[in-house]
């Protein structure tokens, strides 16, 4: 980027609102918004600190059908079972997991891949 521009960013903050206005009425053609200066110019915290855009998922009528395939599946297997796959298909950490199962890490990961191979077993069964 080029360092004048840097600076006249870094600038907006400390500029008086009448100049203000008149740079949006340059840069958008259009009446700036009334009120304090802060409803113009942003810090470059409350920037970093903005929501995302939610991100929108179209699921494939493919993709539905394996998603109610796999629910099926999860009805093999013990409540607390289906508790720890389902925390972790959704990413939470181990340590978070541990906590609510009252048992340490390597406990959980042992009852995780028995849950999963009883699943496993019976899909190589042939068992729908």
């Amino acid at each position: 980027m080029d360092k004048t521009l840097l600076a006249r960013v870094a600038a907006l903050p400390n500029m008086p609102l009448s100049d203000l206005k008149a740079l949006w009425r340059d840069v958008y053609q259009d009446e700036p918004p009334g009120g304090h200066k802060s409803h113009i110019v942003r810090t470059p915290e409350e920037i970093a600190a903005g929501e995302p855009m939610p991100l929108r998922l179209r699921a494939t009528p493919d993709a539905i059908s394996r998603m109610e395939q796999t629910l099926r599946w999860i009805t093999w297997v013990d409540v607390e079972e289906r508790r720890l796959i389902w925390h972790r298909a959704a990413r939470r950490r181990w340590k978070t997991i541990c906590w609510e199962l009252g048992c340490d890490r390597s406990t959980a990961w042992r009852k995780w891949n028995v849950a999963l191979a009883k699943i496993a077993a019976r899909l190589n069964a042939g068992q729908k």
